[in-house]
């Protein structure tokens, strides 16, 4: 985990060209970011393969699937 707070020359703020700081803990920590001019930039803390079963897979990995898909397109 890294506080963006604690340490704000490593990151840009939400909002600042494309990065999104899309999930926060109660601690302010980062979770989650996204980089809205990549094809498929997401950094997660938390761990999507734990919430994914067979035929029913978490968003992140389907949204990735998409991604590999329209970029082969």
């Amino acid at each position: 985990e890294v506080d963006a707070d604690r340490f704000p020359q490593m990151f840009k703020r939400p909002g600042e060209d494309g990065y999104k700081f899309t999930i926060s803990g109660e601690a302010q920590f980062l979770e989650a970011i996204e980089l809205d001019d990549h094809p498929f930039f997401v950094g997660v803390q938390y761990h999507p393969e734990f919430k994914s079963k067979v035929g029913m897979p978490h968003p992140v990995f389907v949204g990735l699937i998409k991604a590999i898909e329209e970029v082969n397109q």
